[in-house]
Order: structure tokens, then C-alpha cells, then sequence
């Protein structure tokens, strides 16, 4: 076999086993990248990478000849200048190391280029989700107008034929096709599984959490004897709202709801969809009703002004909640707490709605 065909054989496994091994870790430790942050997982995994194809080259007349330049666009694309920049800090100080007769066209044609080219068309492909699907008909356009001028500046500059370069073009661009491939697999099985995992837990038409999500945390705060004070709301003649505009407008208002509620509570709070208009909080770690009541106006008083499309139908002229407040107890079970809410929710719709009511 062609020394040259061999080393691609023996590169692409190489990618092949390291892009494989690289998903199940990241698969392990999905949760950490998440916390890390898209732009460090990203460029320790394509540092890794590149280094890993760096360490078998093939040798031409004093030229190191791998594969680096894939994995160091594709950085650059998904990632941009910051992503690409720190994946090539240690393979560019590792090719300035190793040194060689064409060290500085290495590091220019195969570090620095496609690092530059990558970065500039990330414009292109701005996604700054960890998981990013790479479009493979753009990379592999834009992965072949460096390959082009590379091979130009190769020629020029290096020993390197022109069946070499032709022959690593070609290389490179399988190279790059099977990267961004394993890539995207890895990727969309994460992603769905990712959407699994948040669907159990979440209500999919506000994104607020469900019962489940939400009856596992308050449960927790009830063991750990947290005191706790439950709310339940409402919206007011929300049947009629839809009746007169429709589900869609009514699902439009539910969601401008659940955004005005996460907008209102703490980080230790609980949230989460009840069913139809209905929504429930768990204000956590209350020292006096006080405390709670100032938080439920605000969110009441908020919905209130906030300016729905076609309110002015609503017999009031406007969207507007009741709520309903539990007591303040650490020894009550939840649905002990969810019935005195709801009983107070009721009275408040019996007192003329857009009001609070306590148990």
C-alpha cells in the first residue's frame, strides 16, 4: 500500500477511536461540560484531538504532514476565535517544539489558517449550545476554500508535491466528513436524551416545572423541616378569554404568565404548572406571613399590568389572578398545604377575584 494511503487509514482510525472514546466521556460527564461552559469543553475536546492526530505524522522531506488542520476549523467554526485560539495554544506550541525545516509554514498553514478561516465563518453557524449540530454541507464548502488556499501556499513555500497536496486535500476533507458525522450523532443523542430528562420534569407548553418536579422538591423541604408557605393562583375568567380568542391566544397568555412567575420569586422557591390556568409556589424558608405577602401582591399587581393581547374583552378590561396562601408550617404534609391554599384560592374567586386570600 502508499505509505501516504496508509497513514490516512491509520489517522482515520485513530479519529475514529479517540471520537468515540471522547462521547462516552463527555456522555459521563455531561452535567460537569454543562457547568464548564461550551467554550472550555470545546477546546480541550479539540485540543485532545488534535494533539492525538499530531502524534503520527507522516514525514516528507523534513515536513510533518498530519491531519491537524480538521479538527482545528471545526473548532474554529463551531466554537469561534475563542474556542479556536485556546484548541490551538498547546498543538502550535507543540509543532513549535518538535521544530523541522518548514516549522513556521506548519504552523501558519496548518495551526493559524484554519483556525483564522474556521473563526470567521462561525458567523455563519452561531450556536452557542454545548451540543451544536455542525452543518455539514457548509463546513465541508467553507473546509474546502482553506484546503484551496492552503494547497496554493503549500505549494509555493514547501517541498510538498503536487500529488501530496491533492492527495492530502482529499484526506482532510474525509477527515473533517467523519469528525463532524461521529460529532453529530453523539450530539443528537445527547440532545434528545437532554430533552427527555427535561420533559419529564418540565410542562412542555410554559417550561415551568410539573407536579412530579414539583411535589419531589417540596417534599424534600418538608423532610429537611424547612418552613414553607404554599400559593396557588389562578386566572380569572380564563374560559371566557379563550372562548372569545381562542386556545392559541390563551396558550400565549399562560405562557407570559409562567415568565412574570419566574420573574417573581427567589431562587429557593418552588414553581410549577398545577393543571390548565392553574399555578402553584412554594415560597421557602418564610419567617412571616408578611414576608409572603409582599411577594404574592407583586406577582398579582404585575400580571395585572402587564398588557395582554386582547384583554379588553375580559369582564374586568384586563388579565388579572386570584391566589390562594396555605399557612406557615414546616410539619404539614403537601397535600395538606395544596387543600388549604386551594381553599383560600376559592374564597377569593367567591370575594370578586383579583385578590388574595389566607388560610
Amino acid at each position: 500500500m502508499d505509505p501516504i494511503l496508509f497513514f490516512f487509514f491509520e489517522n482515520a482510525s485513530i479519529v475514529i477511536a479517540v471520537m468515540y472514546l471522547s462521547s462516552k466521556i463527555r456522555e459521563r460527564f455531561n452535567h460537569q461540560i454543562s457547568n464548564i461552559g461550551t467554550v472550555w469543553s470545546y477546546a480541550v475536546f479539540f485540543t485532545v484531538l488534535t494533539l492525538i492526530v499530531m502524534l503520527n505524522p507522516y514525514d516528507f522531506e523534513g515536513m510533518r504532514l498530519d491531519l491537524r488542520e480538521a479538527p482545528l476549523f471545526l473548532a474554529g467554526f463551531l466554537g469561534g476565535w475563542k474556542v479556536g485560539v485556546l484548541s490551538a495554544l498547546i498543538p502550535g506550541s507543540y509543532r513549535l517544539i518538535i521544530g523541522g525545516p518548514t516549522v513556521i509554514q506548519g504552523l501558519l498553514q496548518a495551526v493559524v489558517l484554519p483556525i483564522f478561516l474556521g473563526s470567521l465563518f462561525h458567523k455563519n453557524n452561531n450556536n452557542n449550545h454545548p451540543y451544536t449540530l455542525v452543518n455539514i454541507r457548509r463546513i465541508l464548502f467553507y473546509f474546502s476554500l482553506y484546503e484551496l488556499i492552503k494547497s496554493i501556499w503549500m505549494l509555493m513555500t514547501t517541498p510538498a508535491t503536487l500529488e501530496i497536496i491533492i492527495q492530502m486535500f482529499i484526506f482532510a476533507l474525509l477527515a473533517l466528513l467523519g469528525i463532524s458525522a461521529i460529532l453529530n450523532d453523539f450530539h443528537r443523542a445527547t440532545r434528545s436524551t437532554m430533552d427527555l430528562e427535561f420533559f419529564s420534569n418540565h410542562d412542555p407548553m410554559t417550561g415551568l416545572p410539573n407536579m412530579r418536579f414539583f411535589t419531589k422538591k417540596v417534599n424534600q423541604l418538608i423532610s429537611d423541616r424547612v418552613p414553607i408557605m404554599i400559593a396557588m393562583f389562578d386566572v380569572d375568567y380564563f374560559k371566557q378569554y379563550n372562548d372569545m380568542n381562542g386556545h392559541q391566544a390563551g396558550d400565549d397568555v399562560l405562557k407570559h404568565i409562567g415568565e412574570i412567575l419566574q420573574e417573581n420569586v427567589r431562587a429557593s422557591d418552588v414553581i410549577g404548572r398545577y393543571g390548565g390556568e392553574e399555578f402553584i409556589i412554594c415560597y421557602s424558608n418564610i419567617s412571616d406571613k408578611k414576608e409572603v405577602a409582599t411577594m404574592s401582591n407583586k406577582l398579582r399587581k404585575d400580571i395585572e399590568e402587564y398588557r395582554f393581547d386582547n384583554e379588553t374583552s375580559q369582564p374586568t378590561g384586563n388579565i388579572t389572578i386570584s391566589i390562594g396562601v396555605s399557612s406557615l408550617a414546616h410539619y404539614k404534609s403537601l397535600d395538606q398545604l395544596i387543600g388549604e391554599a386551594d381553599n383560600a384560592l376559592y374564597e377569593a374567586k367567591q370575594k370578586g377575584r383579583n385578590q388574595i386570600c389566607y388560610s
